[in-house]
């Protein structure tokens, strides 16, 4: 059953954290809770070029920068790849582990999430969750649900591309949890997943070779990709901390290509129609009459 309704809690403008936020990165976390493709797992599409056809005046790259600051503060992960993102206290907030006719929707909509990444996450928060709250969150517990068995056994790990430390019950873990958090999400990774896979930088060698441009060419055919590549390198090499490390730069490069086909399909100007042959009915009656006067 999809969702018709969001849950916006009033006292989070009363948190620290929220406050801190800028009016664009509020809006889009807004947005999100609202979102019609919001599942019941907090997972929402995520494609900054379809969100600016909803409101005047915002461009693609905006929104992106939006969700990077609910990002860094821990209010979001997104998965560029996968293009979902996850509102991280969903599950903590809206109520849906307190329905048990939601339950079947919760396992069938984390089972439908695309990213590796935010799968990893959500098992995070409710396995946090059941730390907290062993008998349940409501009448009912959910944790020996079999609708929740995959959810709470898939493997995680301590997220690295969130560094804020600020604590926040609206996006941010509070200060109390870390600790154990943060030992369980190790444990768990280090005996299920091994050692956690580290990002890079980007640097000013990054080069497209023959597999990229064939790839462009078929997907992304509007896009000049070298006029391109300078413009992609001086940005994303410039990025400060943990926001300019990825795991992998020819995917976040595929990424803002398709960003810059969608901005090319944008601006491209309508095709003008061929002009129409005027006076058709007089130019074949003068042929005819010069026929009748050559005889």
């Amino acid at each position: 059953m999809p969702r018709d309704r969001a849950m916006l809690r009033t006292d989070m403008w009363g948190d620290a954290d929220w406050r801190a936020l800028s009016f664009g990165a509020q809006w889009l976390y807004e947005y999100l809770l609202a979102c019609p493709s919001l599942n019941y797992v907090g997972v929402a599409d995520w494609r900054p070029g379809r969100i600016t056809k909803l409101t005047k005046g915002l461009e693609a790259a905006q929104i992106a920068e939006f969700g990077q600051e609910l990002a860094e503060h821990r209010f979001v992960v997104i998965d560029e790849e996968a293009e979902e993102i996850l509102v991280r206290s969903f599950l903590r907030h809206d109520g849906v582990l307190t329905n048990p006719n939601l339950l079947r929707s919760v396992g069938k909509d984390f089972a439908g999430v695309h990213s590796e990444k935010l799968q990893a996450a959500i098992a995070r928060e409710l396995n946090r969750l059941k730390d907290e709250f062993p008998n349940g969150l409501g009448k009912t517990s959910p944790w020996q649900s079999p609708e929740l068995r995959t959810a709470l056994r898939t493997p995680f790990e301590t997220p690295s591309d969130t560094p804020s430390q600020t604590p926040s019950d609206t996006g941010s873990p509070r200060v109390e949890d870390r600790g154990s958090d943060t030992a369980t999400a190790t444990s768990t990774s280090t005996k299920e997943r091994g050692a956690a896979k580290r990002g890079t930088r980007l640097t000013r060698f990054f080069a497209i070779d023959e597999e990229m441009r064939a790839w462009a060419a078929k997907e992304t055919p509007l896009v000049n990709i070298d006029e391109k590549l300078g413009e992609f390198v001086d940005y994303w090499a410039s990025v400060p901390g943990d926001r300019g490390v990825k795991l992998d730069w020819v995917a976040t490069w595929r990424n803002g290509m398709r960003k810059q086909q969608a901005f090319a399909e944008r601006d491209r100007p309508a095709e003008a129609a061929p002009p129409k042959k005027k006076f058709v009915a007089y130019e074949d009656e003068m042929e005819a009459y010069r026929a009748r006067n050559s005889r």
